[in-house]
């Protein structure tokens, strides 16, 4: 069962404690990776292939990882939990628990290097809160039969993947690649592809409107290989360039 692994997961980290690496700051070299540069609006704590745990600081740049042994992130509203690569929870609302997660993180992540037993304590408390969080709210999950639903919940979650392709939404919903462009085109005129072009579209401009984001981050942290496409396709969606929308 998933959470019986979820508990040997967190049974071994508490057991030997890695080591804990922050990123605070926006590394320019980050949207210059292969490795699908993103941000999220929250606090996300992940552990490396490396084996090393990295706390990550809202709206920070950071890679993404085909291996993700373990990831946890906490927004003002929502946790979401992943293992493996797998999606454990999704869209769980923070004012229902009582775990603290929200407030450990930035606690944790303000901890002075020299306190290292503090450090530590806090890490040990942030995990048991993961773990007491998925064992409450694991039967609470609703297993969604909602096809198109599911499939633009995984759309918003990794539309920052440059190599993100209908077959692959079509796998992780368990369906055709064919069945999912009717569906989409059912629920509007734009099929997948079209679909995933505008939430892009969509979260490049509100990076563009924050004012912290150049035109070529708006580009790399939504997916996009060629930043003088993002321009043109930009531009036809909007009716205006990126570099108006900026502030």
């Amino acid at each position: 069962m998933i959470i019986d692994q979820i508990h040997i997961r967190i049974d071994a980290l508490m057991k030997n404690l890695p080591s804990l690496l922050i990123l605070r700051e926006n590394d320019r070299s980050s949207l210059r990776t292969e490795f699908c540069p993103h941000i999220h609006n929250g606090w996300e704590l992940k552990q490396l292939p490396s084996g090393e745990l990295q706390l990550i600081y809202p709206r920070v740049p950071h890679e993404s990882f085909a291996c993700r042994p373990f990831s946890c992130l906490v927004d003002a509203e929502t946790i979401e939990l992943s293992m493996d690569g797998n999606i454990i929870l999704h869209n769980c609302p923070t004012t229902q628990t009582d775990f603290g997660l929200a407030e450990l993180l930035p606690i944790l992540a303000n901890t002075p290097p020299e306190s290292e037993a503090l450090k530590r304590q806090l890490i040990g408390a942030v995990l048991e809160s993961i773990r007491a969080l998925a064992v409450k709210f694991m039967d609470q999950s609703p297993n969604s039969t909602d096809h198109y639903a599911r499939a633009i919940e995984y759309l918003n979650r990794n539309y920052y993947k440059r190599e993100l392709s209908v077959e692959d939404l079509a796998l992780h919903i368990g369906t055709s690649p064919q069945y999912l462009n009717r569906l989409f085109r059912q629920h509007g005129r734009d099929g997948v592809r079209r679909k995933l072009i505008s939430i892009r579209l969509e979260m490049a401009r509100k990076l563009l409107e924050s004012g912290y984001y150049l035109v070529s981050d708006a580009s790399a942290l939504t997916g996009w290989r060629c930043p003088y496409y993002f321009s043109n396709s930009f531009k036809r969606h909007f009716g205006v360039t990126p570099e108006r929308i900026k502030k």
